[in-house]
C-alpha cells in the first residue's frame, strides 16, 4: 500500500504514527485490521512486530541507493525482504516503472534522472499492492497502483499525479 498526496495532507504523519515515531493524540490507526494505536496507547507489541517492518517512507530525499541503477534499486527490498527470486524481483520492478512511466529508466543510474523521476522511483519502489491518497487527512482515493496512479477516479488525485509527472 502507498500513500500519496500533496504537501500537508497528512502522509508522514500516519506513517509516523504506524512506525511508532510519534504519539497520536486521540482516534485510533489500524494497518489490516491490526490496531496500532488506539487512543493515547501505542501499542508496542505491535512495534516489534512484521507489519511494522512492512511500513516505508518516501521522503523528499528520496534516498536512491546511487551505486545501483533503478531497476536494482527497487528490486532490493523485493529480494532482501520478501526473499523474491531475483526474476519475479525484476518483473515486479518492471511493472511498478511501466506504472509511473519509467519503464525505459530500468538501466538509468539515479543521478542521470530528474528530481520528479527520482521521485517516481521511489513511488515505485515503495507501492506494493494498493495505494491510498491523502488530502487534508482523509483518504480520497483508493485502489490499485493501475487504478489510482494511472486512471484515478478522483480529479484531485489526478490533478496531484499530473503535477507530479510534469517535474
Amino acid at each position: 500500500m502507498a500513500l500519496i498526496g500533496p504537501s500537508g495532507s497528512g502522509k508522514s504523519t500516519i506513517l509516523r504514527l504506524i512506525k511508532g515515531l510519534e504519539a497520536v493524540s486521540n482516534g485510533a490507526v489500524t494497518v489490516d485490521g491490526v490496531p496500532v494505536v488506539t487512543g493515547r496507547r501505542q501499542h508496542r507489541w505491535f512495534l516489534r512486530g512484521p507489519v511494522r517492518h512492512q511500513v516505508g517512507m518516501v521522503f523528499q530525499h528520496f534516498n536512491l541507493f546511487p551505486h545501483l541503477t533503478v531497476e536494482q534499486n527497487i528490486m532490493e527490498a523485493p529480494l532482501r525482504v520478501l526473499k523474491l527470486a531475483a526474476e519475479d524481483a525484476r518483473q515486479r520492478a518492471h511493472y511498478y516503472l511501466d506504472i509511473v512511466g519509467l519503464a525505459h529508466k530500468a538501466p538509468a543510474w539515479p543521478a542521470t534522472l530528474s528530481g520528479g523521476q527520482q521521485q517516481r522511483v521511489a513511488i515505485a519502489r515503495d507501492v506494493a499492492d494498493r495505494v491510498l491518497f491523502i488530502e487534508k487527512g482523509k483518504i480520497i482515493d483508493d485502489g490499485t497502483p493501475a487504478d489510482v496512479v494511472v486512471n484515478p477516479l478522483n480529479p484531485r488525485t489526478r490533478q496531484f499525479l499530473n503535477i507530479l509527472t510534469e517535474r
